[in-house]
Order: C-alpha cells, then structure tokens, then sequence
C-alpha cells in the first residue's frame, strides 16, 4: 500500500473507514483502530520534514494483510487478489472484467 494521508487522524479515518474516535497512535508512526468488529493496525512513515502527511506503508485488519484493488478501489484482503506486474493489485472481479475486454495481465506470482 502506498497511500499518502494528511497527518491529522481524519486522513487515516477517511481512507479506511475507521470507527470514528477508535484512531490511536502506538507510537513511531505506527496506529491501531476500530473499524465494525475489527482491530485495524496501520503503519506509515512521514513524507517530508514539515510532518504533515503520513505515507501508509501496510495496513493489517485482524492480522490479514489489506491493500486496495488498483482498479476499482476496494480495499480488501491482499490474500484475496494477484499483483499484475503493470497495475498492482486486482481483486478477482476487476480481473475478469479486464480481460473480457480482450487485454492480457501478467501475474507476478
């Protein structure tokens, strides 16, 4: 994952759909949060100097590695999707949508 927030909480909150008020800093740049029944933990790292955005390295919801699907958006289980070498990760559906359109993927896996 590599998504750059602003350094605030509601970057975070906004991104993942965080439970409102469950966003906790466990220190250097690492959070854990709630979102339904899930803990979500989230570790980012800086941007620049000025500390005013965080770039999300990895987020984890009940220890199960998430990322988004770089075609329609999704953030899901990365155990759920393959990693196209040109577009990153896609979900099963996106994949299938795309080469009904006659394009080919290539997997990295």
């Amino acid at each position: 994952m590599d998504k750059i927030v602003t350094n605030d909480g509601k970057g975070l909150v906004n991104l993942l759909g965080l439970d409102e008020g469950t966003l906790e800093h466990q220190g250097n740049y690492c959070f854990m949060a709630a979102k339904d029944d899930s803990i979500v933990d989230i570790y980012t790292e800086p941007t620049d100097e000025s500390n005013d955005y965080i770039r999300v390295n990895a987020v984890y919801i009940d220890g199960e590695e998430y990322d988004y699907c770089e075609w329609c958006g999704e953030l899901m289980p990365i155990s759920e999707m393959r990693k196209e070498t040109k577009l990153g990760y896609l979900c099963d559906t996106c994949q299938r949508a795309i080469e009904s359109r006659g394009e080919k993927l290539t997997y990295e896996d």
